[in-house]
């Protein structure tokens, strides 16, 4: 059984785009427009291994996001994504923080992604 990668954009293009990119890397992705809709699926969907969020979204920004998640899936890694460059305090709990700047390569996606699973222990989606 593979895992599954939760990507979280309210910014639909931005979410299309990097969905294929992880798509064609060989990643099942669940997709999510906020948080609300993020942590439905993480109810709902045992097989998700990863989240990777925007942090700066309408409602539940992805920081709050990642909290709820952990309190949901303790120990679940979360990569933060951004276009923002001041993002101080890109950190939580017991939730891997780790940031990735937009617009990005889909290698340094994937590398991103391959680290934050490899820290956590957890199996790749």
């Amino acid at each position: 059984e593979t895992g599954m990668l939760l990507l979280v954009d309210d910014d639909a293009a931005v979410r299309g785009t990097t969905a294929e990119m992880l798509r064609s890397a060989g990643f099942a992705v669940a997709e999510a427009a906020d948080g609300a809709a993020a942590l439905d699926w993480l109810r709902r969907e045992p097989a998700i291994s990863i989240v990777l969020t925007d942090v700066v979204m309408p409602g539940m920004n992805g920081l709050e996001l990642a909290e709820e998640a952990s309190r949901l899936r303790p120990g679940i890694p979360v990569l933060f994504m951004s276009g923002f460059a001041d993002l101080a305090g890109v950190a939580g709990g017991d939730t891997i923080a780790t940031l990735i700047r937009k617009p990005f390569r889909q290698n340094e996606l994937i590398a991103h992604i391959a680290r934050c699973l490899q820290e956590k222990g957890a199996r790749a989606p």
